[in-house]
């Protein structure tokens, strides 16, 4: 404000004037234009420090990249990420999450829709729980992004939850490991348990009578629980779960990286422990670990303990060319596993990677799986012959090529950009050394140097080009021996009396 006041004053604004302009007395004004800047100052009251002010550039760094986090998912970061932090309360954490969104400016993005939702009354304890599904894309440190699918089982009167993730999409069997590890974690199962008509459990529905899988119909007939399936596009009727899932996705999940199936399962147990089960259900008003404390007495003992599934595997017929084509794109296979006609291999998937092996099960190769199609995707192990070092070719290239300080420099610029593919460049280089003269390397590397290529192909075709230019510049003219010999023909002579006695006939 003072700055206000001796900026519009210098530029000839009157005292009555600067009071109209920034709304304020006169007398006030006043008073400014006879402070200096230290007096102003010593008036203004001392800042209160907060109790959050440590941890200012966290949850800016964390807004700033993520916009759209609630409060709830900035305290559970906090909580996550910094072990020491005072206890707080949410509101505490939503005020101060609040001002750091004013003092930077940083709105809050919101593009949820509205969504009618149909609320059940409490059940008693231990007759009712929901199941659903979900999957969300996750980044990793590589940049890409992982695709991940979790199971989810809520309670519907404690609202305690389970999740399990797994990255592939789940099947019968993998959903049913996947309640056995629930009915572990919560100490027994429901009465009853209800479905959407997902294809996991169910083959279709014939006027009210559900047909299930077998695995899944197995499994119900000889477990303690009874499963209650919706009717086909009805939501809401288990919104309880579809809460937990949309909970999981926006306060869990948001902002995450995916490193591993097996890191991401124990964070979160630890974030159920944490925030899950452990903070206050906005429905109930109630924790729900404090709540399934009361509900666990009422569970029912499962009957079958989890029992991880085999990996399902596939037979997969092996081509002429040593690859296997799965779901659009081509994997490659070692040299040597095509065995003629009628070559099959076994093929599962294991997180995001395609595992190959004999029909022994012996491992043959593992790729990662694109998200594209159409596309070869191979391991250049699989065709490499044993031979020397890449230490000892990089010696070798060196020396071909004069071992000068700017031969060093660029063979260790192109060994840093194309250290995957070091040694296939090295291999070329040393090619190109043995078919070129000194001069006509040097001239290639000067040009390399130059121009910031780092590729060994490249190198091979300029010094090509170098080569066929000076051949040309200094080849003789050549004369094939059948232009000599036309050039030493004498043609046959007649005698002019034969053309006059012609012309006379």
């Amino acid at each position: 404000m003072w700055n206000k006041v001796k900026e519009l004053s210098e530029i000839g604004l009157n005292k009555s004037q600067i009071a109209i302009e920034l709304s304020i007395d006169r007398k006030t004004v006043k008073k400014m234009l006879k402070m200096s800047l230290d007096e102003y100052l010593k008036l203004l009251p001392e800042e209160r420090s907060k109790k959050l002010d440590p941890y200012e550039s966290f949850i800016y760094d964390l807004l700033d990249e993520f916009p759209f986090l609630s409060s709830s998912a900035v305290e559970d970061k906090l909580k996550e990420h910094h072990p020491d932090l005072l206890d707080v309360s949410s509101k505490t954490v939503y005020n101060y999450v609040m001002q750091v969104r004013a003092k930077y400016n940083i709105d809050k993005v919101n593009d949820r829709q509205l969504r009618m939702m149909r609320k059940w009354a409490d059940t008693p304890y231990g007759e009712w729980g929901q199941v659903d599904f979900g999957t969300i894309l996750l980044s990793t440190d590589s940049g890409k992004n992982h695709r991940v699918h979790f199971f989810v089982i809520v309670l519907g009167r404690s609202r305690q939850k389970y999740v399990y993730f797994q990255s592939t999409p789940f099947t019968s069997k993998t959903a049913i490991y996947a309640h056995q590890l629930g009915f572990e974690y919560l100490h027994g199962a429901p009465q009853k348990l209800l479905y959407d008509q997902d294809r996991v459990f169910t083959k279709g529905e014939n006027f009210g009578d559900i047909v299930l899988t077998q695995e899944f119909g197995r499994y119900t007939s000889g477990e303690v629980f009874t499963p209650v399936f919706c009717r086909k596009a009805d939501p809401q009727t288990k919104g309880k779960v579809e809460n937990a899932v949309k909970y999981i996705k926006q306060n869990f999940l948001v902002a995450r990286k995916y490193n591993s199936d097996e890191q991401l399962n124990r964070e979160v147990m630890a974030w159920l422990a944490r925030t899950g089960n452990g903070k206050m259900n906005n429905g109930t008003q109630l924790v729900p670990n404090d709540e399934w404390m009361k509900e666990r007495e009422y569970l029912l003992s499962p009957r079958m303990s989890p029992l991880k599934p085999e990996p399902e595997y596939r037979e997969y017929n092996v081509r002429r060319d040593h690859t296997i084509r799965y779901k659009g794109n081509y994997y490659s296979l070692p040299r040597g596993s095509y065995q003629g006609d009628g070559t099959v291999v076994r093929l599962y998937i294991e997180e995001d990677k395609l595992v190959i092996t004999d029909s022994f099960g012996d491992n043959l190769a593992e790729h990662l799986i694109p998200q594209t199609k159409g596309g070869y995707v191979s391991s250049v192990n699989h065709w490499k012959i044993p031979d020397i070092s890449s230490s000892e070719l990089y010696e070798q290239v060196l020396n071909g090529l004069g071992d000068t300080d700017d031969a060093n420099t660029w063979v260790q610029l192109l060994s840093d950009k194309k250290r995957r593919y070091l040694k296939d460049n090295l291999v070329s280089l040393k090619h190109s050394i043995g078919r070129y003269d000194k001069d006509i390397l040097k001239r290639a590397l000067d040009i390399c140097i130059d121009k910031s290529i780092y590729n060994a192909a490249d190198f091979a075709d300029i010094a090509k080009t170098l080569q066929n230019q000076t051949t040309a510049k200094i080849a003789p003219g050549k004369t094939s021996m059948t232009t000599l010999r036309k050039i030493a023909m004498e043609p046959q002579t007649r005698d002019i009396n034969s053309y006059q006695n012609i012309m006379s006939w």
